[in-house]
């Protein structure tokens, strides 16, 4: 697109919104995210040193693996809202306790 203003600008297609069943919440590192509530959504790495992700739909740059350290109870928590984190599959309550994943 040209504008007197800028010139030539380049104006990117809007990414597709979110389809999968979740809820938008507010976290600290990365404003509002749609996240999804099935467990599909959230990988959680057997390796030491390794934080989990989840795939998280954000306004701005569409569907996208972010780092979730609050997936095992760790940093800041996202603000979830009225009805809390419950509807998530990996969320396993006040008392967080690890998966044990088993090598294959």
């Amino acid at each position: 697109m040209h504008s007197d203003e800028y010139g030539w600008v380049w104006i990117p297609e809007a990414a597709k919104q979110p389809t999968a069943d979740g809820k938008w919440v507010y976290t600290a590192q990365y404003g509002w995210l749609w996240m999804p509530y099935a467990l599909r959504y959230v990988h959680e790495p057997s390796v030491e040193g390794a934080y989990p992700q989840a795939y998280v739909y954000h306004p701005t740059r569409g569907w996208t693996w972010v780092v979730a350290p609050w997936v095992w109870g760790w940093g800041v928590v996202p603000f979830y809202g009225p009805e809390g984190p419950w509807h998530f599959a990996w969320y396993l309550g006040p008392t967080f306790v690890h998966r044990v994943i088993e090598a294959k």
